[in-house]
């Protein structure tokens, strides 16, 4: 019914539906706002202004203007606009922030539910609307965009596919579903853009809260945009999240372009050169893979186009050739040499694009294993301290901000008040749609476990330049002087002296839009400068021209080392991962596992004399220590407390029996299996050999490591009995199968040995789940048991 409807018009390919889906990808508001300041940058423009117009028509009150003084868009990037996912910024280079073609849909739709574009560039200004409110009262599935064109000179309509009465039909929806409800209101826009070209973008029909109330709030404050019901005083509320003015002086780590809200001009800041004490780490990893495979799966998929198109123009020549163009074939005929000549140089042209392409491609390949450098900044915010992290760029763009790393994780005041700040390549991260965070979380945390890392480094290298009182006394050195850390510093002209001469003043000129760093002055302490500040404002003579070339920030470069950790702290660290093997040994113990050696003989099929592991054998008790795993003698081993005094271990291995002899034991055990009585199990437990139980523990101390020498000195450590108990026996089966192998071959009759599947199969896959993480938890038992003897 709905696709018969406004033929003529620009259709977007997609459904009204998709728009709302579309715009939830952005929860945190400013992220959407900043959308659109990321087109206006992208564009090269030099100044944006956001301002509110008040319209009680529409919902919310008001309309929100965002103009731009950027390159504007001719009538075919106006219709590519609608095109979703379609952006030329992908090859202008990874200096451009937008990546997806999506932004402008997405955040506008986020902020409301309509929004029409003004737009000029030299003779041709364009106007699009993309309006929920029209396909909803018109019930149209599809989405349908009016795109009308003026000439800037003669302000006429520019004619289209479809003629005069598509221009007609445009301007009728955009004059009834638009705050402008006429074509001369409409064209008044255009005169806002001063200049040859430029944006104005109006959102209307803003997202209201549940109190009726719109979700921007322009009236607390006539000089920012808020997030309404949003209490500023509350301290648990990050600024940049209350208020866009705060939010919008740290979203681009190096500010280009004005930003004015309410026309109150936003005074931006690199966040870098506003730290106390800033320090540079250098850092490189090879484990950033993901985008580079990315480019290169890419590089690939454009060579083989190139080739594939390259070879059809080389077959083509040749044809070409063969029919006239050489030899009794050659053609006289003007026309054929021409088309054949066409045809050689396009696919000459076509293989050089090849080539390149190829090039291009080995290149990416090679660049796989290259490791990726990034570029670590860390200092102290005495602005307030009470507001640390770290901060993520990418391409430039604020991405993730207030990021708490290593010892800021656990609440720890020993990195408190510091902030890091990192500008990530497109090609090293890739960041959400968004913009809110990034698409490989792996890499991600990878890259935030390498930054506290550095920032344990830092503040370790930080200690050089606080006083002798410590932290503390660094602290209340700049104002604040209650432990408290959410209350800020004090305002009293020494304190903001103090913070004044540690941290630099520098501002960006309203004119050339060049960053200048300007000397200490006391008499500005305390003082705003003006919001239009210029070069020739400048003090510092060097420096107080627009002609004069901007200085480059250095930072003092700092080498990361690790920490060297004591013995105690290691031996802790040890202590720490053994109680937490502990406890996951306790959490996998159940009712089952705790029963009697006699209740599971009973429970086990076929009376199988085969001893079922259980993980609960080996829990250290502290009334009764066993040797085991857990037990108190191994904590002592490892230089844990302990009640149990070193023993010394038994060296005696008797000699091997006879075979003849060694051959009965086995088949008596073997046989025993199927009468589990008392009396036999226990003649059976005192006639098992005590020199194969003391060859196991010998293996067993020689695995954790001990030495002849460390016999006085360490705890005996045994294994557990159930796990000699188990190896015991199935040596047993195992040795009885070769001896039967030689008997045979020797013509003598032997006892067949009994099924060996019976003996190691567990009565259920619970039981079989246990005894893996057993051998895990032994495993890395092992390895804490080895590195506590080389730390003793």
């Amino acid at each position: 019914m709905t696709s018969t409807r406004y033929p003529s018009l620009t259709r977007a390919g997609l459904t009204n539906s998709y728009l709302h889906t579309n715009s939830t990808t952005h929860q945190f508001l400013f992220g959407a706002v900043a959308e659109l300041l990321d087109n206006a940058r992208d564009a090269e423009a030099k100044q944006i202004d956001i301002f509110p117009t008040k319209d009680p028509s529409l919902r919310g009150g008001f309309y929100l203007n965002f103009l731009d003084d950027g390159r504007g868009m001719d009538p075919t990037e106006v219709n590519n606009v609608v095109q979703f996912g379609k952006s030329f910024k992908r090859a202008s280079g990874d200096n451009m922030i937008g990546q997806y073609g999506n932004g402008l849909k997405s955040g506008s739709m986020r902020i409301g539910n309509d929004f029409i574009l003004f737009t000029k560039r030299r003779e041709k200004m364009s106007a699009l609307m993309l309006s929920r409110t029209f396909h909803d009262k018109e019930d149209i599935e599809s989405v349908i965009c009016p795109m009308p064109v003026w000439s800037t000179t003669t302000r006429l309509p520019v004619i289209q596919e479809g003629g005069k009465e598509r221009h007609k039909q445009e301007i009728d929806l955009m004059c009834r579903y638009s705050p402008f409800k006429s074509e001369s209101a409409l064209m008044k826009q255009f005169d806002k853009i001063e200049g040859d070209c430029g944006t104005l973008i109006v959102i209307y029909n803003l997202k209201l809260l549940d109190s009726g109330e719109p979700e921007l709030d322009i009236v607390s404050d006539r000089s920012d945009i808020r997030m309404a019901e949003m209490d500023p005083e509350d301290q648990s509320n990050l600024p940049e999240r209350v208020s866009f003015k705060a939010y919008a002086s740290i979203l681009y780590l190096d500010p280009r372009m004005k930003i004015y809200v309410q026309n109150k001009k936003i005074r931006t800041k690199r966040l870098a050169n506003a730290l106390c004490n800033p320090m540079m780490y250098k850092f490189s990893s090879n484990r950033f893979k993901k985008r580079s495979e990315d480019e290169v799966t890419k590089t690939e998929h454009e060579y083989n186009l190139a080739e594939g198109r390259a070879r059809e123009l080389e077959s083509t020549s040749r044809d070409l050739e063969k029919k006239f163009g050489s030899g009794a074939h050659k053609s006289s005929n003007t026309a054929d040499r021409v088309l054949l000549r066409k045809a050689q140089d396009k696919a000459k042209d076509a293989r050089e694009i090849a080539k390149s392409r190829r090039s291009e491609c080995d290149t990416k390949r090679r660049s796989l294993k290259d490791r990726k450098s990034l570029d670590f900044f860390f200092g102290f915010n005495i602005e307030n301290r009470r507001y640390f992290g770290m901060f993520i760029y990418n391409c430039s763009r604020l991405i993730r901000m207030y990021e708490r790393v290593g010892p800021q994780l656990s609440g720890s005041d020993s990195c408190a008040g510091i902030i890091g700040v990192v500008n990530v390549p497109y090609l090293v991260l890739e960041p959400t749609h968004n913009k809110q965070h990034f698409a490989d979380n792996k890499e991600y945390r990878h890259m935030l476990k390498a930054m506290g890392d550095h920032l344990q480094c830092y503040r370790r290298d930080a200690k050089d330049v606080m006083r002798k009182g410590g932290i503390k006394q660094f602290w209340e050195g700049f104002g604040y002087l209650d432990d408290d850390w959410s209350q800020p510093p004090s305002s009293e002209e020494k304190y903001e002296r103090q913070r004044a001469m540690k941290i630099p003043k520098v501002i960006q000129c309203d004119s050339c839009l060049k960053w200048r760093t300007l000397p200490f002055q006391s008499s500005q302490v305390g003082k705003d400068l003006p919001e239009g500040w210029l070069c020739k404002m400048n003090p510092d003579r060097k420096h107080n021209s627009c002609k004069c070339a901007e200085e480059i920030q250095k930072f003092p470069e700092g080498e990361f080392r690790k920490e060297q950790k004591t013995k105690e702290q290691r031996q802790a660290e040890i202590k720490e991962k053994m109680q937490k093997m502990q406890r996951e040994l306790n959490k996998v113990s159940t009712p089952d596992n705790k029963s009697s050696p006699a209740s599971r003989r009973a429970e086990s099929s076929g009376g199988s004399r085969v001893r079922k592991q259980k993980v609960a054998s080996f829990e250290s008790d502290e009334d009764d220590d066993d040797g085991g795993l857990f037990s108190k003698s191994t904590q002592s081993r490892l230089g844990l407390k302990s009640s149990r005094e070193p023993t010394k271990r038994s060296r005696a291995v008797p000699p091997p029996q006879p075979r003849s002899e060694r051959r009965e034991r086995k088949v008596r055990r073997i046989s025993e299996v199927e009468q589990p009585s008392e009396e036999i199990r226990r003649n059976n437990n005192n006639s098992r050999s005590s020199a194969r139980k003391k060859q196991k523990v010998i293996a067993y101390r020689e695995d954790l490591g001990l030495d002849d020498d460390e016999e006085e000195e360490q705890v005996q450590v045994q294994p557990p009995e159930e796990v000699l108990e188990e190896e015991i026996v199935n040596e047993d089966v195992e040795e009885m199968q070769v001896e039967q192998k030689e008997d045979v071959e020797e013509e003598e009759e032997v006892v067949p040995p009994p099924p060996v599947k019976q003996a190691k199969k567990k009565s259920n896959e619970s039981k079989q789940r246990e005894l893996q993480l057993f051998i895990f938890v032994k495993s890395e038992y092992d390895i804490l048991a080895e590195r506590s003897i080389l730390v003793n």
